[in-house]
């Protein structure tokens, strides 16, 4: 019925009290857009990104030198992993 509180995932049953369950989790979330990329796909990431700031959601936005290919994804999937595990 209510949100969960920014930066956290609770479990409710579906009438909307609490649900016993596994301690909530942390909201993370990591953004990447290249500057080679379709303009729009770029100002939508970073707009988004500032929506995840005003709810108070961890996220990390880069963007970075280069498309939308294994070889430019390269050097962010290790900056997507090592926020994953921060």
């Amino acid at each position: 019925m209510f949100p969960p509180p920014a930066g956290s995932i609770r479990f409710r049953h579906p009438d909307g009290s609490p649900a016993a369950g596994p301690p909530a989790l942390e909201q993370r979330v990591f953004l990447a857009a290249g500057t080679e990329e379709w303009s729009k796909f770029r100002e939508t990431s970073g707009a988004f990104a500032e929506h995840l700031a005003e709810l108070g959601v961890r996220h990390e936005f880069v963007v970075y030198d280069g498309g939308h290919g294994w070889e430019d994804w390269q050097p962010v999937i290790e900056q997507a992993m090592s926020f994953a595990v921060r």
